[in-house]
């Protein structure tokens, strides 16, 4: 090799070393999406990364296309024939907004990882499973243990999609912030007792 192409040694290996995790980051921007949704009780924000670690995609739940969300019906809970006027029978999920966001080829879900706030139903569970998605991590699991969350851990199970709780202190442990120069900084909080196991 040509020595006037050659980077001395004391100009290599100083790269930055603290970087935060991968799928932890990931689970952040799914959080942050979280946020833009309209929904008063549950924000579910995903993020979807392809194979080769790219961002693809990205949705949270929402009213569907041209149903203005001052005029969706957003309420939950009611009794009797009024359940028909509930969100669930209209909102469109998360997962299936990010998928619908992309513009490209459906291919590039194949071996695809979701990052989702909330572990999917399995109406997206299937949807997950007919893209080949390869690995589901998700944040909360506040509906486990009913017949839907069983239903859509088997699907995943069937499918061979992996599934992956993420760890509340990992998203909790982690702070960033812009220094005088505007670039982001990073570090991990020391704290000694953990959120849960």
């Amino acid at each position: 090799m040509n020595k006037d192409f050659m980077v001395p040694e004391s100009y290599t290996g100083l790269e930055r070393k603290n970087i935060p995790p991968f799928d932890v980051i990931n689970m952040i921007c799914a959080m942050n999406i979280a946020k833009l949704s309209r929904d008063p009780s549950t924000q579910v924000g995903s993020v979807i990364i392809d194979k080769d670690g790219n961002f693809v995609s990205a949705g949270y739940n929402s009213a569907p296309p041209g149903w203005d969300d001052s005029e969706f019906v957003w309420g939950k809970g009611y009794k009797g024939k009024d359940k028909i006027y509930e969100k669930y029978n209209s909102v469109i999920h998360a997962e299936d907004n990010a998928i619908s966001n992309y513009k490209g080829s459906n291919s590039i879900f194949e071996g695809a990882t979701i990052y989702v706030t909330l572990f999917p139903c399995p109406i997206c569970a299937k949807m997950l499973a007919k893209y080949k998605f390869k690995r589901v991590v998700y944040l909360s699991d506040k509906y486990s243990y009913t017949p839907e969350n069983f239903e859509a851990k088997r699907t995943f199970e069937y499918c061979g999609i992996e599934y992956e709780r993420i760890n509340q202190h990992d998203i909790e442990s982690i702070t960033f912030c812009l220094n005088d120069d505007g670039e982001v900084k990073y570090h991990e909080k020391i704290n000694k007792t953990r959120i849960r196991k």
